[in-house]
Parts: C-alpha cells; structure tokens; sequence
C-alpha cells in the first residue's frame, strides 16, 4: 500500500531552508493524514477485500506494482539486509536459542 505524499512531521528536525521549502511549497501538494489513514483502515477492514492478497494498492486503488518490486531476489535480498541492519535476526536467534 503506498499512502501517497503524506503531511506530517518528517523533516521538521532538518535545517531552516529545508523547513521553509517544506511548509512554503511542498506542504500544500501533501495529502492530509487522514486520508492516507482511511485508506489504510479500508484495506485492512474491508470485508470486500477479505480475500485479497499480495496485492499493491495506491490508497484505495488497486495498481500494477513495479517490476522490481515484484523481484523475488531483490525481495530475500533487501529482508535479510533489513534484519540484519536492525538486529532482529539475531535476536529472534538468540530468542529461539535460549528457549530450547
């Protein structure tokens, strides 16, 4: 699910020029947040959706993921280097291990 340019807090924290180019142009072509949040509350409770899977949806409407999005290596690929950033792998590990 992409939830389209979204208005939040991203980038506040970044300096002054980025701040103004922010809320001075981008802020007003970014979608309020609650759209992006029915969008999603609709695809996760939808009863019309109940069946649907491995699907990509923008918002609501359901499109053709890219390419390589649909690419299963580069999928193995960025989930194990996403692990292995965060240290989830070796945790879950770890978890499994001292459970035994």
């Amino acid at each position: 699910m992409h939830p389209g340019g979204v208005r939040t807090n991203i980038g506040n924290n970044n300096g002054r020029l980025y701040r103004w180019f922010l809320h001075n142009i981008t802020w007003h072509f970014l979608k309020d947040p609650g759209i992006s949040g029915d969008a999603v509350y609709y695809l996760a409770s939808s009863s019309e959706l109940k069946e649907t899977s491995g699907k990509f949806f923008n918002l609501t409407i359901e499109e053709k993921a890219a390419e390589h999005a649909l690419d299963r290596e580069k999928q193995k690929k960025i989930w194990n280097l996403s692990m292995k950033m965060t240290g989830l792998s070796e945790r879950s590990n770890s978890k499994a291990n001292s459970n035994q």
